[in-house]
């Protein structure tokens, strides 16, 4: 499996796939403005369809049946995942500051939105935690 536990060069190379896809989310930010502004909290919302999704997935170490084998499923979950954060993060930091009038509300607002970026990072980064902990039950 390409997400195993046991095997440290799978695991990187998810975790490039990741990085990498978000990477290439914020250049394609860059020239491809989607989606609008008053759309941008319901799509980051369907992102959550990607833990089921990757739940199926051949995860190891677990003890819930697998739906998908092929180990291409998860590697590319994990880059469209990677590639709508930094899509999604990328337009929030440009319809944001448009949202407000003088210079002084513009930057409070952007040093607000990133403060939320980060602890909405930090808030997912430790639910993975409990979430394979679902798996391995």
């Amino acid at each position: 499996a390409v997400v195993s536990t046991q095997s440290t060069g799978k695991a990187v190379t998810v975790f490039f796939l990741f990085n990498f896809g978000e990477v290439v989310g914020c250049f394609t930010a860059t020239f491809w403005h989607y989606p609008h502004r008053h759309n941008i909290l319901s799509i980051s919302l369907t992102r959550f369809l990607f833990i089921p999704l990757i739940f199926m997935c051949n995860l190891q170490p677990r003890t819930i049946p697998e739906w998908v084998v092929h180990d291409a499923f998860p590697t590319a979950f994990s880059f469209l995942l990677g590639w709508s954060e930094g899509q999604l993060l990328s337009m929030a930091a440009v319809y944001a500051p448009q949202s407000v009038e003088t210079a002084q509300e513009k930057s409070l607002c952007g040093n607000f939105q990133a403060v939320s970026c980060a602890v909405g990072l930090l808030v997912g980064s430790v639910l993975v935690f409990p979430l394979l902990a679902l798996i391995r039950v």
